[in-house]
């Protein structure tokens, strides 16, 4: 006997093969056509664009509030320097010392509702004060 193929061959029957297609389903008769992305970039952007606005928006609106909240808290409470200083002015006001304004001139630093009542109650203390020693009067070197 000879030698055949049928073993060779497979015996199992499958479908028959769908016809070859030479162009892909997204072609256009034959001729692939790529879509650009453009209409979803140019949407992204402008989703983006909008977000960025928006926060921008809110930022500014937060920068505001803040900014009004902190005026308002400035109007409403004092500053601690300058209620330091009214204290400071208070006590030497309302209190006795000693001040020396100039090198070798001692005084006393009276509180001011005491030295309105000493100066209101001796009119003596209205009166100028000497001249000092050579001194001529304007007045008097015109004569």
């Amino acid at each position: 006997m000879g030698h055949t193929e049928s073993h060779h061959e497979e015996t199992t029957k499958d479908e028959p093969l769908a016809p070859l297609r030479l162009t892909a389903g997204y072609t256009d008769k034959g001729h692939e056509v790529d879509f650009t992305p453009d209409r979803n970039l140019f949407g992204m952007l402008g989703a983006l664009s909008i977000v960025l606005i928006l926060t921008a928006i809110g930022v500014w609106q937060l920068f505001i509030g803040t900014a009004d909240g902190m005026a308002f808290q400035a109007a409403n409470s004092g500053s601690p320097r300058l209620a330091a200083q009214n204290a400071k002015e208070a006590a030497i006001l309302n209190t006795f010392g000693k001040a020396t304004p100039e090198e070798g001139v001692n005084t006393i630093r009276v509180p001011v509702a005491n030295a309105a009542r000493l100066v209101l109650d001796d009119k003596a203390r209205f009166a100028p004060a000497a001249p000092p020693v050579g001194w001529t009067h304007p007045d008097d070197i015109a004569r």
